[in-house]
């Protein structure tokens, strides 16, 4: 079996990160750059499927690694020319210099930060090279319904693999945002797990409001046990994204070396 169709649990994907960066070198940000590029390889399949080449994408990020793929996946979707907006859904600064240097990079490439109390006003966000803005939904409820385009692709990259309780206030707006979207008929795709969605069970950590259903999931690196043959209705067709991680590395973590 392809070790990309491996599953595995939420302790051992981190511990694939952890051997990957002390026995071959690969960085944090460099298993980033390959997941956010995975991700936005799989957004243009979407935009393809529904016949929106360029877009719109509106990328939807938490302040952890999860989030920073986003980051990428948005760089890399304007790159090619794709009209892509990022909703920033925390306060302050993302968590790592990965996840900093991902935000600089993107605000470089021609994006200008914003900071908005309402959920984002798509067609602006989506228009004249994108928008970077903040998401704060007063009480962490998503804001009023954005007017406008009923087409597009929404990027779950809110929250990962590391969630332990229900998503609260900012994380919480910007994944009612995405249900917003969907519900207006875009079409989700999640960046690695669905935003709070535990890997491990394929269930939802907090209320059924809280978490987001996926019409694709790309799993990054290996499959997430909770995802696998269908056990998790939230996240739709789950496919794996190559990060670059060698074949050794998961068989030696799942063998418990």
């Amino acid at each position: 079996m392809p070790h990309g169709l491996l599953e595995l649990t939420i302790a051992q994907s981190r511990r694939v990160d952890e051997v990957a960066a002390e026995r071959y070198a690969l960085s944090v940000a460099v298993l980033m750059e390959n997941a956010g590029r995975s991700l936005a390889e799989a957004a243009v399949e979407e935009l393809a499927a529904i016949g929106l080449e360029r877009g719109p994408v509106v990328v939807v990020c938490g302040a952890g690694n999860n989030g920073g793929d986003g980051l990428v996946a948005a760089r890399h979707l304007g790159n090619r020319q794709v009209a892509v907006g990022v909703v920033l859904a925390f306060e302050g600064d993302p968590r790592g210099e990965a996840n900093r240097n991902n935000l600089t990079a993107v605000r470089e490439a021609g994006m200008v930060a914003e900071r908005c109390t309402v959920a984002a006003d798509i067609p602006r966000l989506c228009g004249g090279g994108g928008l970077v803005m903040t998401v704060v939904g007063e009480g962490g409820r998503g804001a009023k319904r954005s007017p406008g385009l009923n087409r597009g692709i929404v990027i779950d990259a809110v929250l990962g693999t590391g969630i332990s309780r229900g998503p609260e206030g900012a994380a919480a707006a910007g994944i009612a945002l995405v249900r917003e979207l969907r519900a207006a008929g875009w079409r989700v795709l999640a960046a690695d797990v669905p935003s709070g969605v535990d890997a491990d069970t394929g269930r939802p950590v907090g209320p059924a409001d809280h978490v987001v259903r996926a019409d694709r999931t790309v799993c990054f690196g290996t499959l997430k046990v909770g995802l696998a043959s269908g056990r998790c209705e939230l996240a739709g067709r789950v496919s794996v994204g190559d990060i670059g991680v060698p074949e050794a590395v998961v068989r030696d973590v799942l063998a418990g070396r």
